[in-house]
């Protein structure tokens, strides 16, 4: 039997984006800690020029917002 009982608790500065502090109780907190710190210290390590250009290429993919740099993005499957 799969137990899906826990919390997650998130203290922030209110109307900030600015994490305080976490609590997180449960079976497999510790995995949920761990993917995390992972998630953040990725966020940590990007560059903001590359996050640009990330939402840029993602906007142009849905449809919307301007066209990447040519040569520079991946084709898609309507480009091939």
């Amino acid at each position: 039997m799969l137990e899906e009982e826990g919390a997650v608790k998130v203290l922030t500065v209110p109307g900030k984006d600015r994490i305080l502090g976490v609590t997180i109780v449960g079976e497999h907190a510790g995995e949920v800690i761990a993917e995390y710190a992972a998630g953040r210290w990725k966020q940590a390590h990007t560059s903001a020029r590359a996050l640009t250009w990330l939402a840029r290429f993602h906007a142009w993919r849905r449809g919307g917002g301007s066209r990447p740099s040519p040569g520079r993005a991946h084709a898609g499957p309507e480009a091939r």
